[in-house]
């Protein structure tokens, strides 16, 4: 049986989670009601703006001026106030609020090597190393990496800089002996193909059907390399976003790379703007996944190019000198064009998301100090959506200070209204299987787990006591009843990472309506009995909203059960 303070501590906790409004805000219920947080930062000629109030700010929904129902002002010295009591032995939650100097603004660095060339990310990890050794311990920051087998956590959040400044001084980026990937960084004449000397046999060698077919064989190779970055890359992003989704504050990323592998253009009928540079490529539905994700999550993204300084279109006589005299004009403009195309793109992300982009600069560390200085002030602006505009498209976000002049205001500039329709199939078990194999916990639905080891029924069982939080869930208010589904999913891993058991089970929810308050603050808890298989090292416990898809997961080493 859980312990006494088990419900208490993370019920806690979960009320924790709330504390990103202003006190007195209506439930929000995902299907009804839907508060739309936008977070801005703003600047003037002598830096960050720190003296604004509610009344200066006006948000507009498109053409509709809302009215702002909740504010705040996050500081770099904000923490995460009436933090859970201290966890019981063998209970584990999702929570990033469960400690009371948890920032409510953070800065993640994804150090990206799937993306980059080894030798750009050689110059790129020591630009970082420096700059981590310059950290403050109000600096709330986390570091990631992306490589072609997942992303990995080299350290999440920390209060010594120390750390990870010594962690990505061992961490060595390389893209696993691969050459360098992707079209941008092939440099003009690498794919140069030799012509043939006619067949011994007098049979006319026809050189413009042999190029075809090396092109064809080309453009297949490219096809999969293009494929593989885009699904990794999209799926780092949504699992950044769904780990820090629940922090009230500002939500940086700061995306290191040399190469950004389609653009999240958050605009449009379905949130994308030139999502990838082949119209019939089948990323979309990965793309708009992301966008949703880090739109719900408001992430603002900093892209910083790994490259450095790059030389422009006024050096291309210069290039045959990098290059070699085998490259053509021609060659070299596409090359020079790429890299163009490449900055449009971290143009887009960053104007986008509120954030900033960084590129034709040595300085990166100094690129990452920046960013980090946006988390200094934000303001925090709520409203709520008419029922008749929550459509499930996206709208276009304005935000203004009428009353000041010479101000710079950056702010995510769209939001999905609300979620009509139900998530396909295929999109549950994709976000399922990132919740199974990612090293990241999603934070989007709270979750928390109290294991018991114990004969009955049978030996060798664990006994899972969950407790999860009601405020993300898609609920419909049908004949006095609130009505959902979830799906809940216990996983078991062993020490290589490879699954041993998966136990899915449906759970339909039908709850009075003068229950649900009670719901929101509390939880809504649920048990359920599994026999550890031989090998268990991990245990996953994931529940996802069946409407929406919205995960929460979190991860149980075996080895801290007692």
């Amino acid at each position: 049986m859980k312990p006494a303070l088990f419900t208490l501590a993370l019920s806690a906790g979960l009320a924790v989670a709330q504390s990103g409004t202003q006190s007195g805000a209506p439930a929000v219920i995902r299907s009804n009601t839907r508060l739309v947080q936008v977070n801005v930062v703003v600047h003037d000629k002598n830096g960050a703006v720190a003296d604004l109030k509610q009344e200066d700010f006006v948000v507009f929904d498109g053409r509709k001026q809302r009215k702002i129902a909740s504010f705040a002002v996050e500081t770099a010295t904000s923490t995460i106030s009436g933090a859970m009591p201290k966890l019981q032995p063998n209970v584990f939650v999702n929570s990033l609020q469960r400690h009371s100097e948890t920032p409510t603004s953070v800065t993640a660095i994804l150090f990206d090597t799937l993306n980059t060339p080894v030798t750009d990310q050689r110059y790129a990890r020591n630009q970082v190393a420096k700059f981590l050794g310059t950290l403050q311990p109000e600096d709330g920051v986390a570091l990631y990496s992306l490589s072609r087998s997942s992303i990995q956590i080299l350290h999440d959040f920390t209060d010594d800089p120390r750390d990870l400044a010594r962690l990505i001084k061992r961490y060595r980026g390389v893209a696993d002996g691969t050459p360098e990937a992707g079209p941008i960084f092939q440099r003009p004449g690498s794919n140069t193909v030799q012509r043939e000397a006619p067949s011994a046999t007098g049979e006319k060698f026809d050189q413009e059907k042999f190029d075809q077919m090396v092109d064809n064989m080309t453009q297949t190779v490219a096809h999969a390399e293009m494929t593989a970055r885009v699904r990794l890359t999209t799926q780092a992003l949504e699992s950044i976003a769904n780990h820090l989704a629940p922090l009230p504050g500002r939500k940086n990323l700061v995306w290191i790379s040399a190469s950004f592998p389609f653009s999240v253009g958050l605009h449009g009928p379905d949130g994308l703007a030139n999502p990838v540079s082949n119209p019939h490529e089948i990323y979309r539905d990965d793309i708009a996944r992301t966008a949703r994700a880090l739109n719900q999550a408001n992430m603002a993204i900093y892209p910083v190019d790994a490259r450095g300084l790059m030389v422009t279109q006024a050096y291309q006589a210069s290039l045959s000198l990098i290059f070699g005299t085998g490259a053509s004009l021609n060659e070299l403009t596409s090359w020079v064009a790429a890299i163009n195309g490449a900055q449009d793109t971290m143009e887009e992300l960053a104007s986008r998301t509120g954030g900033k982009a960084f590129y034709n600069t040595n300085d990166i560390g100094g690129s990452v100090r920046r960013a980090i200085e946006d988390t200094k002030v934000s303001y925090v602006l709520g409203f709520y959506p008419e029922e008749a505009d929550i459509d499930g498209k996206y709208h276009e976000l304005r935000v203004q200070v009428p009353g000041r002049k010479g101000l710079e205001l950056r702010a995510r500039q769209g939001y999905y209204a609300g979620d009509k329709a139900p998530v396909p199939d295929v999109a549950l078990q994709t976000a399922l299987q990132q919740a199974v194999a990612g090293p990241l916990q999603s934070s989007r639905i709270e979750i928390g787990v109290h294991v018991t080891r114990t004969n009955q029924p049978e030996p060798n069982s664990l006994q899972l006591d969950l407790l999860v939080s009601a405020r993300e869930l898609t609920l419909a208010l049908k004949e006095d009843r609130w009505q959902g589904a979830l799906r809940q999913s216990i996983v078991q891993l062993d020490a290589h990472g490879k699954v041993l058991e998966r136990i899915t089970d449906p759970i339909k929810l039908n709850l009075k309506r003068e229950s649900l308050p009670e719901y929101l603050q509390t939880g809504m808890s649920f048990a359920k009995t599994v026999r550890a298989k031989p090998g268990l090292a991990q245990l996953r416990v994931i529940v996802m909203d069946r409407d929406s898809g919205v995960t929460g997961s979190v991860i149980i080493p075996m080895s801290q059960v007692q």
